[in-house]
């Protein structure tokens, strides 16, 4: 009896199944209650469905620029490495420029009979990071007395000359010779400007040149080439001295006063040239 009931129960529900579905397929109050049971439904799904999708838009997003900057890391690092051989490349270019510059002036030096230039390694310094004091391998064995003008082949072009005046001869023996450079304190070069043949005198201050004109109103402006006079000083004439760097005018003093840069490089001076007969 058991089963027969069972089967009826089980009867009884399919067909009651039926009747709620044809009551909701096909009037028109079933179909507005399952719509509004489908609006309920979605309404309390909306704000999950919504953070989800967020999530997941924030997710593709942050991976998207994770690998963006994983990208931007891997270039970055190229260049760098590019930018450094370039760096390393072009120092090796300046070096080649400025060792084939110093080497023609250096020839144009020697093979200039008028100089009488004697060639000379720098052997020994003063104290510092400037060769403002100096001696040389070549003393009056070579020719070289005291008073000598010392002079150096330029190691950048410069279309002024293919030398610069570095100092004199202050003390010889046969095998060697002492060097004042233009940059010591204690010395001091008379000047002329190519430009305008306006004059002046030098002097080493804090191992740079600084002096001044002899006229107030000297036509002396940034960028004029200056060259030795020979008057005075006994330094041989017409040896470049550097470029005029800065101008001023004490009219208390009624003093123009200048700076200037030299030609050469006193940080590194090895190779010079004495001219023989000087002051």
């Amino acid at each position: 009896m058991k089963p027969l009931k069972e089967l009826k129960k089980n009867w009884i529900k399919r067909g009651a199944l039926v009747l709620l579905f044809l009551f909701f397929g096909f009037t028109s109050f079933g179909a507005d209650a399952l719509r509004a049971v489908e609006f309920a439904v979605a309404t309390a799904a909306s704000p999950v469905t919504d953070t989800l999708g967020t999530g997941l838009n924030y997710v593709g997003e942050g991976a998207s620029s994770l690998i963006h900057v994983t990208s931007l890391s891997a270039e970055n690092k190229r260049m760098k490495k590019e930018l450094t051989e370039l760096k390393r490349e072009n120092k090796n270019l300046e070096d080649i420029v400025n060792r084939s510059t110093f080497l023609s002036n250096a020839y144009a030096i020697r093979n200039n009979r008028k100089l009488g230039a004697v060639d000379a390694r720098v052997t020994a310094k003063s104290s510092g990071m400037y060769f403002h004091r100096f001696t040389i391998n070549k003393g009056s064995k070579a020719g070289i007395s005291a008073g000598d003008t010392v002079i150096a082949a330029m190691t950048k072009g410069d279309d002024a000359s293919a030398e610069g005046v570095i100092g004199y001869v202050t003390k010889v023996t046969p095998y060697s010779a002492q060097v004042r450079s233009i940059i010591d304190e204690e010395n001091a070069i008379s000047f002329r400007s190519i430009r305008t043949s306006d004059g002046g005198v030098l002097r080493g201050v804090n191992r740079r040149l600084e002096g001044y004109a002899f006229d107030l109103y000297a036509d002396i402006v940034v960028g004029d080439t200056l060259f030795t006079t020979g008057i005075g000083d006994g330094y041989t004439p017409d040896m470049y001295i550097g470029t005029v760097s800065e101008v001023s005018t004490d009219e208390d003093k009624m003093v123009k006063n200048i700076k200037v840069d030299s030609g050469i490089n006193f940080h590194n001076i090895y190779r010079v040239f004495v001219l023989v007969g000087g002051k």
